[in-house]
């Protein structure tokens, strides 16, 4: 497929993309070649060129006898010379047609009555083909690429960005924070740490997500393709097609509208020849008005995925909100451009504007993935009611894509405050009071509990205090010297090794991608 170029303006027809602000709208550039109406109608002419091409493999249909190398470019060219101007064109043709997946067929019919090989099938592209099949697909290899080619490189850089950060300051103690109370010290690593690992579980869940595809034509069992080619095993033609487009075949597909013909069977022979008479003329009314009855795939990859992406997105909905109350507390500082204007009124201040603009990007992605992920597995009487609900699946994306790059853009701009993190430790010696307890039950000091919760709600707890409180315990002198020796600074036990193991737990970084 051809990239659209950043300049073509006039995208009002094939351009879906949400309208953000304008600051936001570049972010997204990556989007262009995916999530809108050109790329859709690509990937439909994708699938039609590449279905005539698998009708020509199958011996059995000699009616597409095998095509000769040149055929075989020349079809393949309409798909690797696929531009904006060549989806015009089919949007021409569905202003007549008033039906969008017909309008690729007639434009194929155009484009290929020129080749005198090509010529002599015309009419079997899109043989035994609904609407539903080609539109599955096409928005399956959709799904797929843009989660590939634009999703997983943000999500994999952010997943480095807190592993960079977690390594950096794997030994930089700093205050915890637990019910607003400070219990015990940890280090900024490992806290950064926790985020990259809680990423990257919910990013390889994405990867391990199938996308599936359906092709079986109209309410899925096949009954075209029997009737002209009996002989031919047609489930197995079409999970080699679906998987050879990189789909994983989904076999069950069904439409209740023609359950409608099966119920009239139980009437008498000329009862039923006026109802299927009757049903014609309707089917003939909806299909020439555009009214769609398809088979439906059942979409439950989309209902994981989004689910997926919301739980990715909460993860770093968490971090905004802690980054945010960090800096106010001073254990980060921000750093900006000279000549940046940070407010109007106020020379002094600098926004966290990064990641307050990544929450509302982040509750925008949500209204639409939890929206579509409990709509997109419902039908009604199995009527697929997806097609206009899936466009909006572009503003899920387009927003969490923006506030992925709000999060990085954020993240370069702190710099750690060490002598507040250091002044934090230093005035919290209560810090030690669990290590200290642990100690004296090992030993049974009786009422160790107690005792502790005396000294530490009430007064100043300082290090004098705690020094003192020592001492005076029946305690084997080792583990007098030990405590006597630790400090808030020290106390952070294995999380410098977590943080700097990070790497070896998350494994396969960079590595996220749907096969």
């Amino acid at each position: 497929m051809e990239p659209i170029d950043d300049t073509y303006v006039e995208l009002s027809d094939l351009d879906g993309l949400p309208l953000l602000d304008s600051r936001d709208a570049r972010m997204v550039n990556e989007l262009l070649n995916f999530k809108n109406k050109f790329a859709f109608v690509f990937y439909r002419v994708l699938v039609e060129v590449r279905w005539l091409l698998k009708l020509s493999e199958i011996p059995e249909v000699k009616d597409v006898p095998t095509f000769s190398q040149d055929a075989r470019t020349y079809l393949e060219n309409i798909i690797q010379e696929f531009n904006v101007n060549e989806a015009l064109e089919v949007k021409e043709i569905e202003e007549f047609t008033n039906h969008d997946v017909k309008a690729v067929v007639y434009y194929l019919k155009q484009k290929c009555k020129s080749h005198s090989e090509v010529s002599k099938v015309l009419e079997f592209f899109h043989f035994a083909c609904t609407s539903a099949d080609i539109n599955n697909l096409a928005y399956g290899l959709l799904v797929k690429n843009v989660m590939n080619d634009v999703m997983f490189p943000v999500m994999t850089d952010l997943c480095k960005a807190f592993c960079a950060m977690a390594k950096d300051n794997a030994n930089m103690a700093m205050p915890s924070h637990f019910h607003g109370q400070r219990p015990s010290p940890t280090t900024l690593g490992k806290e950064m740490a926790t985020f990259a690992f809680r990423l990257g579980y919910w990013a390889q869940r994405m990867s391990e997500v199938p996308i599936f595809g359906n092709f079986a034509g109209v309410i899925g069992n096949y009954n075209a393709h029997k009737i002209v080619y009996p002989n031919i095993d047609w489930p197995c033609i079409a999970q080699e097609f679906v998987a050879s487009l990189g789909l994983e075949f989904n076999p069950y597909a069904t439409q209740a509208n023609f359950l409608l013909l099966s119920i009239f069977s139980s009437f008498w022979l000329p009862i039923r020849f006026l109802l299927i008479l009757a049903f014609c003329i309707f089917w003939w009314i909806c299909n020439t008005f555009a009214i769609q009855f398809s088979h439906i795939e059942s979409h439950h990859y989309m209902v994981e995925l989004f689910d997926n992406m919301e739980n990715f997105n909460k993860v770093l909905v968490d971090f905004s909100y802690d980054v945010r109350r960090s800096i106010s507390l001073g254990y980060f500082e921000q750093m900006t451009k000279d000549g940046k204007i940070e407010s109007c009124t106020m020379p002094h201040k600098l926004n966290t504007f990064d990641f307050a603009n990544s929450r509302s990007n982040f509750l925008m992605a949500k209204t639409v993935l939890s929206s579509l992920s409990h709509t997109v597995s419902f039908s009604r009487l199995k009527r697929d009611l997806t097609p206009i609900i899936l466009e909006s699946t572009e503003l899920g994306f387009a927003h969490s894509l923006v506030a992925y790059k709000k999060i990085l853009q954020g993240i370069k701009k702190l710099k750690v405050n060490e002598s507040r993190l250091a002044e934090g430790l230093e005035k919290n010696w209560m810090f030690l009071a669990m290590a200290i307890n642990n100690v004296m039950e090992r030993y049974d000091v009786p009422k160790s509990y107690e005792k502790l919760t005396e000294l530490t709600r009430g007064g100043v707890v300082d290090k004098e205090s705690i020094t003192s409180f020592i001492k005076n315990l029946d305690l084997p002198e080792k583990e007098k010297f030990n405590l006597l020796n630790l400090t808030p600074h020290s106390y952070i036990e294995e999380a410098e090794n977590l943080a700097r193991s990070i790497d070896e737990t998350l494994g396969s970084l960079p590595g996220f991608k749907i096969k």
